[in-house]
């Protein structure tokens, strides 16, 4: 850049010395500003120019060499710093890295030396990923996140989910789990579903709604899957070892769900169930509940459907209404989940236009939401996003946040609405109130901790949620 500078001032001068003398002199062409003379990081990456360290990543049957600078990467991330400098590092000019694919960290250095990023698959994504989450850079791991999200269906939605899990990406399992819920048919008999993982067979069979018209679809994707599995296991695929294969599935499959014509056709035919299962099946599905259904199955009669947009939980419901005491501003809940991990989407408080409120416009407010994790440990983690929420008349007041808030099961959290301005004039709120200490829903036990603020209780009329909506 320096180079080219001088360059540029030179040919001023020139064309002064012309002017003045009236002398013609031949000059080159001008250079493109975004062609500097001065080679790009990326450049200096593919020449190799000054390197230092080399790496030699992946499998030893399909590993790949890289070179590379040491302060270069020791400026881009915190483990790159650790190997290089210090008493303890890595004094070696060659690296093996034997737990990351070479594209990943092939991406992985791209982006080390220029910011720059060319993601051409999802497999791609998750490569890059691994590679960013091990060196520590999160926000190339944004990024690999962001693909993802934007590219994830019902094809793939298996082998991200897979992924999500083992990275620790709540937004990807939560948009996940909502395309399998509500694009089952087309996750089931998508070519992927037969090699994912058991324990991802297993979470779409136990899922309590599915997008299906019959349970038939379930049945046959599974054994589908049991005789791949067989074949991956190198044993036959014959009916007692998809059987032993499908023991922890089969408690999900909703047998009694099927029409008599879809069973006769498929499980009574396909030597998956004994001779007595059967029975007790067809017995049940002429006159149900008129014999004992054996152990180890489903006694569902129900078909799933598609899952609402969200599930709500109830801290309480307003029993009367009056006009506040004191200006609201703040409000909130404390709880914590026990049987299972939710996804926090949003909640609702009972505050509610008058009835005599006369103008057209429902009046709108904007506020901010901090969400309190309490952990195990003793360590708080805070989180605050902005929302916006509107009054009504005859229906509490909700809001919905973002993105969904992931809660772990056995941590208490704190979630406070404070919003931009006073909300006083033309609403009601409840003045009698029947509180829960917990509530159970979708299996999901919630448990409440009373929200106060003592500072504030004397200036405003600190108000708790009525409700929680989530998602499982």
């Amino acid at each position: 850049m320096r180079k080219s500078k001088l360059t540029f001032m030179f040919f001023f001068f020139l064309q002064d010395i012309e002017d003045d003398l009236s002398v013609t002199y031949p000059r080159p062409a001008p250079t493109p500003f975004h062609q500097s003379a001065t080679p790009t990081p990326v450049h200096q990456l593919k020449k190799k120019k000054f390197s230092d360290i080399t790496f030699i990543v992946g499998a030893p049957s399909k590993a790949k060499k890289y070179t590379g600078h040491r302060l270069v990467l020791a400026m881009s991330s915190p483990v790159f710093e650790a190997m290089f400098q210090g008493d303890m590092a890595n004094k070696s000019r060659v690296v093996r890295v034997t737990d990351i694919h070479p594209s990943g960290f092939e991406n992985l250095l791209r982006y080390a030396y220029s910011d720059g990023l060319r993601l051409q698959s999802i497999e791609d994504a998750m490569m890059t990923a691994f590679a960013a989450k091990k060196y520590a850079l999160p926000h190339l791991l944004e990024q690999c996140f962001s693909y993802l999200e934007a590219n994830v269906n019902a094809k793939n939605v298996c082998q991200i989910y897979e992924f999500a899990q083992s990275v620790d990406a709540p937004l990807l399992i939560f948009l996940c789990l909502n395309i399998m819920d509500r694009q089952t048919f087309h996750v089931l008999t998508s070519p992927s579903f037969p090699m994912v993982l058991p324990s991802t067979a297993e979470l779409v069979a136990s899922r309590g709604y599915l997008n299906l018209y019959s349970e038939f679809t379930v049945y046959t994707s599974l054994v589908q899957w049991g005789e791949d599995e067989c074949k991956r296991r190198k044993i036959p695929d014959d009916p007692d070892n998809i059987r032993q294969v499908l023991e922890s599935h089969l408690p999900y499959i909703r047998f009694l769900a099927m029409s008599p014509e879809e069973f006769a056709k498929g499980p009574a035919k396909g030597g998956l169930l004994t001779l007595d299962e059967c029975f007790s099946i067809f017995m049940n599905l002429a006159i149900p509940d008129c014999v004992p259904v054996p152990p180890g199955l489903s006694h569902e009669y129900n078909k799933r459907s598609a899952p609402p947009e969200y599930f709500i939980c109830t801290r309480y419901r307003g029993l009367s209404y009056s006009p506040p005491g004191r200006p609201l501003r703040v409000f909130g809940v404390r709880f914590s989940t026990v049987e299972k991990n939710i996804f926090l989407v949003g909640a609702a408080f009972p505050v509610r236009l008058d009835n005599n409120y006369y103008a057209v416009r429902q009046p709108k407010y904007t506020g901010v939401v901090r969400i309190a994790r309490r952990m195990v440990d003793g360590k708080i983690e805070r989180q605050e996003s902005e929302v916006s929420f509107q009054l009504s008349k005859g229906k509490d007041t909700s809001f919905t946040l973002r993105k969904p808030y992931y809660c772990r099961r056995g941590e208490k959290y704190e979630v406070e609405l404070q919003a931009h301005a006073l909300i006083s004039d033309d609403v009601i709120v409840p003045l009698l109130r029947n509180k829960k200490r917990e509530d159970v829903v979708e299996g999901v036990t919630f448990q409440f901790i009373p929200f106060t603020r003592i500072k504030l209780s004397s200036i405003l009329d600190i108000t708790e949620f009525s409700e929680l909506h989530f998602y499982c």
